[in-house]
């Protein structure tokens, strides 16, 4: 071996040697580090807002935060969070700094205009949907949720005058008896339509001006009693197929009998019709009957000229 190529061979070594000592170096603190796993810079922490805010925490108002996006006009001030500058030397060795953000709302309760009621009364709990009518102080009774036998129809809930039963408010349930206060001046369409146990309704008090809707009653095939106040006007079928009503009063002060509300009364055997009713609807007393009916009324009236149409026996008061 000449000495030209032991030179190269000594220079290559070199070069080796001091490679191996630049990468151990690189590897144990110079550029080429070990990928480290981190935290999040940011942790969110439901919580009450404090009187004084710490120098790494933020506060944001999700309510406030939601009002202002739906009403903004120009986002450019972000006024719904607070953050405070932090301060620090930068070191040697990198930090990460952490930032904790508390998430505040505020609740606000408010009473709803429609709600579920539940009334205490002597033969159990009995519940109710309703409406409030803020305008008149009064409420309208939409749906009876409950399955007593005996339902007391409430004077007032909530401070607010019940004076309505809604449309449907008790179709097809399984009550027999209903007592309504003086307060309802309204019994809505198909009110109780086809409640076939029904046998009595009572009003209790005068409820003048009160109007009956139709097909209220229809097809409440075991109501045998129903105590009517002076009615306003009494709607289209209202009772059309109460095949157990017998007797049935109306007041003085009633104005209005609907078309076919008794027909199919087929145990209808007298109706008290006072003169104050000026119309009486066509088929009024239609369908088949039991025995003979009897109408009670003024000489001239409306309720004779009824009993005239339809060759209906007619008894005659002062």
């Amino acid at each position: 071996m000449n000495k030209a190529t032991k030179i190269i061979i000594a220079l290559c070594v070199a070069l080796l040697l001091v490679a191996s000592v630049l990468v151990v170096s690189l590897v144990q603190g110079g550029t080429f580090k070990k990928e480290e796993t981190t935290k999040p810079a940011y942790s969110l922490q439901a919580t009450t807002k404090p009187s004084t805010t710490a120098v790494t925490e933020s506060w944001v108002d999700l309510d406030q935060m939601a009002s202002e996006l739906a009403t903004a006009t120009d986002t450019t001030d972000p006024s719904d969070t607070t953050e405070t500058t932090i301060e620090t030397t930068i070191p040697a060795e990198p930090v990460i700094l952490t930032t904790i953000v508390y998430v505040y709302t505020e609740y606000v309760t408010t009473e709803p205009t429609t709600e579920k009621l539940t009334s205490s009364f002597d033969d159990g709990m009995q519940e109710y949907k309703y409406v409030i009518n803020k305008e008149s102080n009064s409420v309208t009774i939409t749906k009876y949720l409950g399955d007593n036998s005996t339902v007391w129809v409430p004077e007032e809930i909530g401070g607010y005058t019940v004076s309505a039963i809604g449309d449907k408010c008790f179709q097809k349930q399984s009550l027999k008896v209903v007592c309504i206060p003086e307060t309802v001046r309204s019994i809505g369409n198909n009110a109780f339509q086809d409640c076939k146990n029904l046998t009595s309704v009572n009003f209790l008090g005068a409820s003048p001006g009160v109007t009956v809707g139709n097909n209220a009653f229809q097809n409440c095939s075991k109501l045998e009693n129903i105590n009517l106040p002076e009615a306003k006007t009494i709607g289209n079928f209202a009772f059309d197929g109460c095949t157990s009503l017998e007797k049935i009063e109306l007041k003085p002060g009633t104005e209005s009998i609907g078309e076919y509300c008794f027909r199919n009364c087929s145990s209808l055997t007298l109706i008290k019709i006072p003169d104050s009713v000026t119309y009486i609807g066509n088929g009024v007393f239609g369908g088949e009957r039991k025995g003979e009916l009897t109408i009670e009324c003024v000489k001239g009236s409306k309720g004779d000229e009824a009993a005239q149409k339809y060759s209906i026996k007619v008894e005659y008061v002062n």
